[in-house]
């Protein structure tokens, strides 16, 4: 089964469950590679058609903190997500996304087995007109003038393997959690940047893989936390593939707080 494919069946069941979103903690360092395209329009890049230069971003590690329903520090709310290029990697392009800024963003994880080894996220986000010249916001392919601009359309899917460190929430909670990482990574990063300075318009995809000598997690992250476990692929397969659009993102504010990993 697809990452794709497995991400969609993960939302679907959540949503057909009729549960509120799930709690959610995702803290790592993932490798990426790809390409991107330049358009004029928006309409353009989401058609892909009058298509102007493009180019490769070569492989460099990235960090991904994912916060749903859980306080992930004293200065940041419960419902974040961050996807940061770690500093120095040996890329030629940029990548920042930051969720406070998008009005549509959502976020959806779970473990994907009964024994904890496997998680799937899934970040979904856009805004639907441009947000300013934040610079929470970035995206360079190594030519462009200046990173600062919109994401128009944001998604992540990512399968997160060879889990260990099995364990509980700390403070008590049915939230299960991990404090070791993972072996395995699979997954994408595609979508639509508009760039402020020149008003292009920007459509990448991104490989996702194990990250090149990764640092270390700070002392007291939580790599992967969820309440949710969702069947084994042989169940889920009987359950059937729903649509992303059947789970109502409701976020609840917890009073939890755990250390958040952010790249340099």
């Amino acid at each position: 089964m697809t990452s794709l494919r497995l991400l969609a069946v993960l939302v679907g069941v959540v949503g057909s469950a009729g549960l509120a979103s799930a709690d959610v903690i995702v803290q790592g360092y993932v490798g990426y590679s790809g390409s991107w395209s330049q358009y004029n329009t928006l309409a353009d890049a989401q058609a892909q058609s009058a298509v102007g230069p493009g180019g490769v971003i070569a492989p460099g590690n990235l960090s991904i903190n994912a916060f749903q329903g859980i306080t992930s520090g004293p200065a940041m709310g419960p419902d974040l997500a961050l996807v940061v290029s770690q500093a120095g990697s040996p890329l030629s392009g940029f990548i920042q996304y930051e969720n406070t800024t998008d009005p549509n963003s959502g976020i959806t994880g779970a473990f994907l087995n009964p024994e904890l080894t496997a998680f799937g996220l899934t970040i979904t986000g856009g805004a639907s007109t441009p947000s300013g010249n934040g610079n929470d916001q970035r995206f360079e392919t190594g030519t462009t003038p200046a990173s600062n601009g919109t994401f128009r359309s944001f998604t992540l899917n990512a399968i997160f393997t060879g889990i260990s460190g099995n364990g509980t929430y700390p403070n008590g909670s049915n939230t299960l959690a991990t404090g070791g990482g993972f072996t395995g990574v699979s997954g994408s990063i595609s979508g639509i940047f508009e760039n402020s300075s020149s008003g292009a318009f920007y459509a990448f995809n991104l490989n996702l893989s194990p990250a090149t000598n990764p640092p270390a997690l700070p002392e007291g992250a939580i790599p992967f936390a969820s309440n949710l476990v969702i069947p084994e692929p042989a169940t889920l397969v009987a359950v059937g593939v729903f649509s992303f659009g059947a789970l109502a993102l409701r976020r609840r504010k917890w009073s939890k707080t755990v250390t958040p990993a952010v790249a340099a």
